[in-house]
This record gives structure tokens, sequence and C-alpha cells, in this order.
């Protein structure tokens, strides 16, 4: 027959040395050959043969085979006198219409073609020898005759991997295999190149050098050693058309050629101006997303560049220098690349909505084992781009099957990269610097410097990453999102880690969930990763509606560690519903923050009206989930014309417990927090069961609105232990120098550092530990330091806390700081520990049982004052008290109905008989130096003796 040209894909060479001693064998054969170190032939494998037949009849000498017996393998190069140590023998084996090993009905008969048997053996105690096991190596191929007893056409593939042929056949039906229809797939070379004729495929001896030449090229045989030049464009084009089944060689038309595992290096600059570029691999279609004719070798650039590539098309899936490629078990690479062009690909109108087109300077798509190293897509100044659904600078897409397939090191880019949407597509949109989305990958080195747009997942480095791990890559292109998911380096990352990595410049989108390295990050690891700017740089900002973050958007299930720092100039979310946070956005259930430090101002639009959520200076909004040992120094709120709702130094709101251990630990404020209500230096608003624990804020924290704290804004239910607050806290109502309000939560060894100039301020309900406590709330072993100094425009104003209700509790605090009601009206309720304690301070039906209560408290050399109602402990009770073991020293009290323990006490005829029947004790309370005339009681309004109880 004639030898259809499209021939190779795999290339092996195997050296057969002639030469060997032959020699008798000495074998002991016992019940067959002992198949357990059986190695299967490549002939056995393909062929559906009973190789163990013939081992055992090449020990019995049967004569249909024709055996040499070699001391040494006859396929090696190494020949040796002796028998070798590891007590092996080969056998060389050839077949003369050989039928003993035919296990399929439809082989009629082996002839010619060549095995090495290589037979592991022992020798026994009477000098015999026995056979343990075996393995073959197919050296060439037989002729295999067939019988179809069916009479009919049937298909039928042959895969020899050493020095044979994988080709589609088919059975005639004569019973014989038809070679005139043979389709090359492959082939393995021990020395040469093929021939076939009418009736048998056979090897012969030539030199390998040949291969390039047959196949169009200069020369080259394919080998890494040894591989096949490309020269110029037209070497380049043709090897396009070899692998598209296009080309033509001697007048033949050539099947199409994948070069599995064959080797091409690039010698000289090309320019492929002058007419549009046709990828190389993966060509072909059109009606879906199926992978056509890929490439399976491997290119090296060397260095060498390759300008003008131009591709704008809607004909192709897969758009590159190459299209489509593929790594098999051995895999591929491609390396040493530059190439600057332009490649637009619009979706042919024939595919389905769900796929995509994916583009990318050097490849479209790869998939399996293969690697780039030292790409460089564009230039610095040069127009190159690449548009598509899914576009990368290096490649478009690349999955490996198995953790660490795809190894992508050291590559640049420098083109625009633009993900769209095609009309009526279905398909999810990606764009990256180096890639547009990846999985099973390693990623290390990488740098973008160019432009990355896309209407969803937008990233500097990576699209879309999943099992994928990045190190050490850089981002200094701007990045825009018009759709969700944007960061830095990966628009999103599942199962993976970021490392060691930074973004250089701004970031933006119109949507939601953008990050500095990140916009979502899925059960993945971020570590050591930063966001710094450039010397001599613009504003950097990380812009977004919201889930915005410094370092992370949305983080779920995921960790960020290893001394992460955003160095952004702003975090900023364009809507009212928009979460934003110096390190991550919006963290969720299982997720954790450690040394993390935020450098950046985390605020909102200026021009937003309504309620606005959440800002915090590591995390916008917290789920289940800790951050420890991390500091902000950026300024956290902004004015607005709306009411920011959950703002805080380190977190803006934690919204549900992790259950064991603390939400919060070890961080510190260091930038001043401004909002409107649920305001605090570490967090806003937590909830019920969330536990802070050794934390401080040093910086100013000024609302407009209510709740507002030095460590938390509102706490529903949270536990706040061993804080400090070290500045000023001004708000509307509800303020308080840790708590601005604690409802049934617990305030634990909290404690105001007082210097010179720290005021604890409001219009009502202030306190130096809380502004009001309620329900079950406690507060317990907090202390309000002197010269810090409690004030407040309105009623209610505490050492401790402001306003006490319902049953909560003050225990062992201490109080030295002045107590000011001072404004433009008169004021009420001022004390040293308390400004009031009531059942209900709108007077509403109440049904609870427990009584408010202060034990072991201190108000002394401090400076009570109010218009009205001012007590050296409490400044009005309302219904019913128990304070116990109080000290009061050096009081100077300031205004109408003053007592040194309680400044009135009143009830009212509206409360129900439940409340009024409750009463005031006040046991064990001693006072020295207090303004003369004082009593313990200043005004008994609607309280006779027989409910107030005092004792000593």
């Amino acid at each position: 027959m004639k030898l259809r040209k499209a021939l190779l894909v795999s290339f092996c060479i195997l050296l057969v040395f002639a030469g060997c001693t032959d020699r008798a064998p000495f074998i002991l054969v016992t019940g067959g050959v002992n198949q357990g170190n059986k190695v299967p032939s490549d002939i056995e494998t393909a062929m559906s043969i009973d190789l163990s037949t013939i081992a055992e009849d090449v020990l019995k000498g049967n004569s249909q085979l024709e055996v040499s017996w070699h001391d040494t393998d006859p396929s090696s190069a190494i020949s040796s006198n002796s028998i070798p140590v590891q007590k092996k023998i080969y056998a060389d084996v050839s077949f003369k219409d050989y039928d003993n090993a035919i296990s399929s009905s439809a082989i009629r008969s082996i002839n010619g073609g060549r095995v090495i048997f290589t037979f592991d053996y022992s020798e026994g105690n009477d000098g015999n020898v026995e056979i343990n096991g075996y393995s073959a190596v197919t050296i060439s191929s037989p002729t295999i005759n067939f019988n179809d007893h069916a009479k009919t056409e049937k298909s039928l593939t042959i895969e020899i991997s050493a020095g044979a042929i994988e080709a589609s056949a088919r059975i005639s039906g004569s019973g014989s295999i038809d070679f005139t229809i043979v389709s090359v797939i492959s082939v393995s070379i021990p020395t040469g190149t093929i021939k076939i004729d009418e009736s048998e495929m056979k090897i012969e001896d030539v030199v390998p050098e040949a291969i390039g030449k047959t196949l169009g090229f200069s020369g080259g045989s394919g080998t890494a050693e040894d591989p096949i030049p490309i020269n110029d464009a037209d070497d380049l084009r043709h090897l396009s058309d070899l692998v598209g089944g296009r080309a033509v060689i001697d007048g033949q038309q050539m099947e199409a050629v994948s070069f599995r595992g064959m080797h091409f290096s690039q010698t000289a600059d090309i320019d492929l101006s002058g007419e549009p570029w046709i990828p190389i691999g993966g060509v072909g279609s059109t009606g879906g997303s199926n992978v056509v004719n890929p490439f399976l070798g491997s290119y090296n650039g060397n260095n060498r560049r390759i300008t003008g590539l131009s591709i704008d098309s809607d004909q192709y899936h897969f758009a590159g220098l190459f299209g489509a490629v593929a790594g098999m078990d051995d895999g591929i690479s491609f390396s040493n690349i530059i190439i600057e062009g332009t490649i637009t690909v619009v979706k042919p109108s024939t595919s389905q909505a769900a796929s995509a087109c994916t583009a990318g300077l050097v490849a479209g798509t790869a998939s399996g084992k293969v690697s780039f190293i030292e790409c460089y897509a564009g230039s610095s100044g040069s127009s190159s781009s690449v548009t598509a659904e899914r576009a990368g600078g290096i490649v478009g897409e690349a999955e490996g099957a198995a953790k660490g397939d795809v190894i992508i090191s050291d590559c640049y880019n420098w083109a625009t990269i633009t993900g769209r949407k095609d009309d009526g597509s279905s398909a999810s949109q990606y764009a990256g610097g180096i890639l547009g989305s990846t999985s099973n990958s390693e990623i290390s080195g990488c740098c973008n410097y160019g432009k990355i747009t896309s209407s969803m997942l937008t990233g500097g480095i990576i699209g879309i990453a999943s099992s994928a791990d990045v190190s050490t890559s850089h981002n200094y292109g701007v990045v825009e999102g018009t759709g969700s998911s944007t960061g830095g380096i990966a628009a999103s990352i599942t199962n993976g880690s970021i490392t060691s990595s930074v973004n250089h410049v701004s970031i933006s989108t119109t949507k939601t969930q953008i990050g500095g390295i990140v916009g979502v990050s899925t059960n993945s690891a971020i570590e050591g990763c930063s966001v710094a700017k450039t010397d001599g740089a613009g504003d950097l900002t990380i812009t977004g509606r919201s889930t915005v973050g410094g370092i992370v958007g949305l983080l779920e299930r995921s960790s960020i560690s290893g001394e992460t720092e955003n160095g952004a100039d702003r975090i900023v979310a364009t809507t009212n519903s928009g979460i934003a946070g110096g390190i991550a956005g919006d963290m969720q259930s299982g997720s954790s923050i450690t040394g993390a430090v935020n450098r950046a101002a985390v605020g909102c639009g200026s021009d937003l009206t309504g309620q606005i959520f959440y800002f915090g200076g590591i995390v916008g909004k917290s789920a289940a989930s800790s951050i420890s040992d991390s500091d902000n120094y950026g300024a956290i709120g902004n004015e607005v014309a709306g009411s920011p709702y959950g703002v805080g130094g380190i977190a803006g709101a934690v919204t549900s417990a992790v259950g064991t251990g603390y939400d919060i630990s070890n961080c510190e404020n260091h930038g001043s927090v401004t909002g409107g209500y649920w305001t605090g230096g570490i967090v806003g608003n937590i909830k019920e069961g969330v536990k802070i624990d050794s934390s401080a804020n040093f910086s100013a924290i000024a609302a407009k609105g209510s709740s507002t704290g030095g460590i938390v804004g509102l706490s529903e239910g949270g536990e706040i232990s061993s804080g400090s607050n070290h500045a000023s806290v001004s708000g509307a109502a509800l303020t308080g120098g840790i708590v601005g309000y604690v409802d049934s939560g617990k305030v634990t060894d909290c404690d105001l550092v007082a210097v010179s100039s720290l005021e604890i301020s409001g219009s009502g309900s202030v306190g130096g530990i809380v502004g009001r406590v309620a329900g079950e709330g406690v507060i317990s072993s907090c202390d309000t330091p002197a010269p810090a100094a409690i004030k407040c425009t309105g009623q209610y104003n505490g050492g401790i806390a402001g306003a006490v209700l319902n049953g909560a509790k003050i225990e062992n605090c201490n109080n030295s700081a002045d107590v000011i009601s001072e404004g433009t009206g008169e004021t009420y309720h001022a004390g040293g520990v308390a400004g009031l304690i009531s059942y209900n301070i709108n007077e509403t039906a109440y049904t609870g049982s427990a009584v408010c209560s202060i034990n072991n408290s201190t108000s002394k050399d401090t400076t009570i004052k109010a218009s009205y109602f001012v007590g050296g402990i409490v400044g009005s009770v309302y219904e019913a008290a128990d304070i116990s073991t109080c000290t009061v020293e050096s009081l100077v009290l300031e205004g109408g109905n003053a007592g040194y323990i309680i400044g009135q006490t009143q009830t009212s005829e509206n409360n129900p008989e439940a409340i009024k029947s409750k009463k005031i004790t006040i046991s064990g309370c001693s006072e020295t130096g207090t303004a003369s005339g004082k009593q313990v009681i200043g005004a008994r309004n609607g309280f006779g003796d027989d409910k107030i109880i005092i004792t000593n």
C-alpha cells in the first residue's frame, strides 16, 4: 500500500545490538510459567493474546517459534559473557505461522515479528533452574491474520508502543486485515521510519534524522536532544497544517498528526504578519467545545520572538499560537516563547450556548500534564490583546487530570486581556493576565502588566482557579470587572492556595466580591500576601458594590495568615449593602484570619443615603469565624448622608460565634473609626455567643448614631474580656468607653486606659464602661480611671454604666473618672457607678423578677454633676435595686436631689404590681469626705420607708 504521511505522534528509540552470546538453556519447567512477576508485552496488551502460552512454548522449544538464547538483553547496549547477578535469561523470539497463543477466535495466526522475553529464574540444589516469572518487549510487529466468521467488515485498533504502529484498520470480508485503509495514528520507531506495503507492516533500519525531513521540515528526529527545527513562518504554518490535517507532502494529503511526545525548537525570530493565523491544534470543533486534533508535543521558543499573530474569527473555540494542547503521562512543555499579536474570537453561531471560546497568546486550552515555562505574551508598549469568553495572556484554560499536572512558571503578560460575553451564551466568562482558568496546577513567579477586564471572574494572574497553588506572583496591571468576583491575583480560588503574592495596583468592579488578592476564596489558604503600591504610583483603591476586601472579597471556609498586609489607600463599597473590610469583606463559617495588618482607609461612597452595612479594619462582616493577632491602622468609616450600621476597627459585625474559643483575640485598632449606628473600636455589632478577648483600641471613635463603644458598639449576648480602650469615644445615645449597649451579654476585666484628653461623651445613656446594660447583662471587674471624663448632654450618665435595666448587674467595678452631665438644657441622672437603674425605661409592662444590682463598686475623688438626680453610686433608681458593699470617697456632688449613694428614687402608679412590689436595698456601703449635708438618698419620690431597706 502507499504510505499516508500522517505518521508521527509518539517517538522513542530502541537500540538493538547484535553480538550477544548464544547459549542453550538448562531449564526445568514445572507446571507452566509462574506469572506472579509478569509484565505484559505490548503485543499481548494490544491483541488480547495470551503471552504466557507463548512463554511456555518458548521454554518447551515449540517448533513454530524461532528462538535464540542470550545471557544479556539483546535490546540493550550492554553486553556480558556471564549470567547476570539478578538471575535473568533472555529469549529472542520470532514467529512463523504460530497459532498456539491465540485467544481470540478472530485471530487465525501470527507470522513474523520479534519479541524479547526476559525470564527470571532461580537455581535449585540439584543444579536445575526454575523459571519464576517473565516479561516481554515487542521489538518489531508481526503480521496477524484474522478470521472473520461473520464475513462482515469490523473496526480494529492495534496498539503496540515499542517499535510498532498504533493504527486503525478494518477486517475485510476475506478474513484478513485490509491495510489499504489503514489510518496511522502514531509511530514508535526503533531506529528508523515506517515502510508499509500491501500485506504487512515492517520496521527497517534507517537514520532517525529523516523523520523531520519526511514530514516537510529541514531535519530533526523529534527527540528532546534532536528537536525538529522551526526556522521561519513557513515552518510554523506547516506545523499548524500537519496537526490540523491540512498538509500536503509530495502530492499526498496528510492525515492529522498530533506529534505525541515529539519536540520542536524555534531557531529564529518569526513574523506572522500578512495572513490570519490558524492555531496549531484544536481546529475543527465549531459545533461544540470538544477538542479536535490537539497538539501533543513540546515547543521551545528559545527566546526568539513571534510577532504579527492575528486571529479575528468566529471559527475557533480554542485560539492562540496553539489552539489546543494536551500532555499524556510523560507530559509536554512550552518554554521560552515570546509572542505578540491580537486575538479576537467569537463563539461560532453553530455552538451550544453552554460552550465557550477560549484564547491565550501561547495556547487557547491545555489539558493533562503540561508546563509553560518562561513564556512572554505581548511587550511593554505593544498593542497585543486577547478577547474571548475565557481569556488569558498565556493560556485561556489549563486543566490537569491530577493535582500538580499543570505547571506555569515565570511567565509574564503585557497584553490587554478581555473576557467578553457572547450573545446568547450561558457560559461563564473568565479573564486573567496569565490564565483565564486553571485546575490541578502550580503557578509560580508570574507577573501581569496588562489591563484585565471581564464581564465575570476577572483576575490579575488567573480568572478562576480550582485545586491550584499560586506563589510568588505579582500583578501590576489595572484589573476592572463588570461582573462579580474580581481579584488582583485571582478572581476565585477553590481548594487551593495563594502564597507570597502581591498586587500593586487599583482593582475595581461594578458588581460584588472583589479583593486586592482574590475575589472569592473557598476551602483555600491565603498566606503571606500583600497589596503594596510601587514607588511614585498614584492612589491604590479597591472598589466594588459590596463584599470588598483589601486581600479577599469573600472568605468561605478559608484562611488568611502569614504576615498578610494591605497597603492600599482606600477600600470602598459603593452601595448601601456594601460590606467592606481592610483584609476581607465578608468572612463566612469556618474561616480564619491571623497575623494580618491593614493600613488602608475602609468606607463607602460619600453620596450614599439610607442604611449602609458593614465596615471593618480587618473584616466587614464575620460569621462563625476567627480573627487573631491582627492590627488595623487605617481610618474606618466616613461621613456620608446616610447612616452606616456596623463599623469597627477590626470588624463591622460578627453575626455568629465559632462555638469554641474566641471569635476575635489579641487584635488592636490604631485607626480612627467613624460610624452611624453600632460603632466600635474593635467591632461594631456582635451577636449571642460571640467572644472577644485581649483586644485594644488606641484611636478615636466617633458616631452620629446610637450604640458606640471603645471596643464594641452593640453586644447582643456576646462576651468581651480583657479588653482596653485608650482613646476618646463620642456618639449619640448609648455610648460607652468599652461597649455602647450590652443586651444580655458580659463585659469582664475591661478597662479605660486614661490620658488627660480621654472623654466618653454622648447625648444619653453614657458610661465609662458601658452606655446601657440590660436583660441578663453583666459588667464585672472593670475600671474607669482618672483623668478620664464621662460626659453626657442629656439623661443617664455613669462612671461605669449610663443605664442599668431589667435585672442587669455591675460587679467589682471601680470608677475614678469625673461624671459630668451638662448641655444646652437641663440634664438628669448622673452617678459615680450608674446614671439610672430601672426595670423598664419606658415604664411598659414587665414580667421578669430579677433585681438590678451593684456591688463592691467605688467612686473615688470624682465630680458627679447634673442638673438633677446626682448620686455617688446611682443617679436614680426606678422601682428597685440591690446595692451592696460600695465605698464612696471624697466626692463632689453637684446638682439638685443629690445623695451619696442614690440621687433619687422613683415609682409610677402606671407600673404593674409586679414592678411596684419590688424594693430598694442598700447594704454594707460607706462614705468618707463627701460634701456635708448629703444623705444616703437625695430624694425619695413615691417610696415609703417600707420599700427602702438600708443596712450597714
